[in-house]
């Protein structure tokens, strides 16, 4: 599965967690047209984690929202 986290929706928390805490996020983006770029996560286990939303089928893989608390 392909975990993705909006940089525009969820900026500071990404540069907090994704990129702080964590360090686990993969550089390379998927640009969405409403959400805007999406960074990409293959962690199954986020403690920085609220709620996921499955997406779409990306790439022949599963998309998951992934929204940070």
């Amino acid at each position: 599965m392909i975990y993705a986290i909006s940089h525009r929706v969820q900026c500071i928390l990404v540069e907090k967690h994704c990129f702080g805490d964590c360090g686990k996020i993969l550089v390379g983006a998927i640009v969405d047209p409403q959400l805007g770029q999406l960074y990409v996560c293959r962690e199954d286990i986020c403690p920085h984690q609220e709620r996921e939303l499955d997406f779409c089928e990306f790439e022949g893989e599963r998309l998951i929202l992934r929204k940070l608390k």
